[in-house]
């Protein structure tokens, strides 16, 4: 008589970790099928606005030339308010990537799922 059949123990274990390991690949999976669909959603949005910004610019450059009745000063003008915005982001970088962090933090976005949360 048997107490342990270690042959059916060793083939349950098995199982049990190449079970675990597809499970993992899902995960994988689907969160990285997550992260692309959203950075492909972003591309675009970020995309959209940046080319909206441009015309808008290159249209108040136009409309200030003409106010100014200058052909450059408009452009002038813009282009002094786009310097001046990324000198004062560059300033103040450290403090926006402490938002850009904590906010990141309370999205959950980087959290990793727990064994109570994969078993649910």
């Amino acid at each position: 008589m048997k107490i342990f059949d270690f042959n059916k123990l060793a083939d349950t274990v098995s199982a049990y970790v190449e079970t675990k390991i597809e499970l993992l690949k899902l995960d994988l999976k689907e969160q990285l099928v997550q992260v692309l669909a959203r950075l492909l959603t972003w591309s675009v949005l970020i995309f959209s606005m940046l080319t909206a910004l441009l015309f808008l610019s290159i249209a108040l450059s136009a409309f200030l030339n003409e106010v100014l009745e200058s052909s450059f000063w408009g452009y002038v003008i813009v282009a002094g308010t786009y310097i001046l915005v990324g000198i004062g982001a560059f300033l103040s970088k450290e403090s926006i990537e402490r938002v850009l962090h904590s906010q990141v933090e309370k999205s959950g976005i980087l959290q990793e799922k727990t064994d109570d949360e994969d078993e649910q």
